[in-house]
């Protein structure tokens, strides 16, 4: 074994110790980027570092959001806070440069920014199926 594939042996029977889950992937085959998980729950079998690639299984990746633009609101949405436990919601009615208008009873409520809707509200577009962050999803760029 090379000094490399001592340290690559140590850190994933670490990972197993600890309880992580780890991926392994056929070195000689035609598809080589192709991942699978490794499911080693009770024993731990033989690293074949010279037929296998191994890695600690990524984390998967938390979406990042932006505010809405005000082309982008959907307007007849449903909208609720996502601060609390509140089952009530109301409509999004209208959109300006820089606010939604909400089927509130007070002035004060009725207008919320996009940033406060993105940190503090979601929406609903399937009548309160799923409920979704009052923004845009920014994709990463491969």
């Amino acid at each position: 074994m090379t000094r490399e594939q001592v340290e690559k042996s140590i850190n994933i029977m670490a990972a197993w110790l600890e309880g992580k889950q780890f991926q392994v992937r056929y070195i000689h085959g035609p598809d080589k980027s192709t991942w699978v998980d490794c499911h080693w729950s009770t024993s731990f079998h033989n690293l074949e570092l010279d037929k296998f690639d191994y890695r600690i299984k990524p984390e998967p990746k938390t979406p990042i959001y932006r505010p809405w633009k005000p082309e982008e609101v959907p307007v007849g949405a449903w909208i609720k806070t996502n601060t609390y436990d509140y089952n009530g919601f109301t409509s999004i009615i209208g959109v300006s440069n820089d606010e939604i208008m909400t089927m509130e009873n007070s002035l004060e409520d009725m207008f919320i920014t996009f940033s406060y809707a993105l940190e503090k509200n979601v929406h609903s577009i399937d009548k309160g199926k799923t409920w979704l962050p009052c923004g845009v999803e920014i994709k990463e760029e491969k």
